[in-house]
């Protein structure tokens, strides 16, 4: 089985101290009451012995608490951590292409053989509407 992760990392020293002072004391209680008495047999006995009991319980069940959270968060920031690195590495292993320097050739088969000319150039330019049509003179 896995060692559990200390719960009162979280905690400050003087939380610590105290929760663990409460816990000893109220242990010492009950062992001291049932070594001296016994097991409670009156109402008012039983009730308190039964209060301290409870309240060593809850202590127990929040440190759980405490501990289970803290690993959910551990094991949230592995799982980001590893999905980080995943895209990174996805990243840096595509191929990149420069968008400058990419050469497209097409085939002939691509080509339309229905256009116009120069309907199929991507650069512009300009028109010569001399060479377009002939010149007319104007008579005077």
């Amino acid at each position: 089985m896995e060692v559990a992760t200390n719960p009162y990392i979280m905690l400050l020293d003087e939380e610590h101290r105290i929760l663990h002072k409460t816990r000893k004391l109220r242990e010492e209680i009950v062992d001291t009451f049932i070594e001296e008495k016994g097991i409670p047999t009156r109402s008012g006995d039983m009730r308190v012995v039964n209060e301290l009991l409870n309240s060593m319980d809850t202590n127990v069940t929040s440190v759980v608490d405490l501990r289970l959270k803290h690993e959910d968060n551990k094991q949230s920031e592995d799982l980001t951590d590893a999905i980080a690195t995943i895209f990174n590495k996805i990243n840096i292993a595509s191929n990149k292409i420069d968008i400058n320097k990419k050469e497209t050739i097409v085939t002939d088969k691509f080509v339309p053989d229905d256009i116009v000319p120069g309907e199929d150039e991507i650069e512009y330019v300009e028109l010569d509407v001399d060479a377009i049509m002939p010149t007319i003179a104007i008579k005077e």
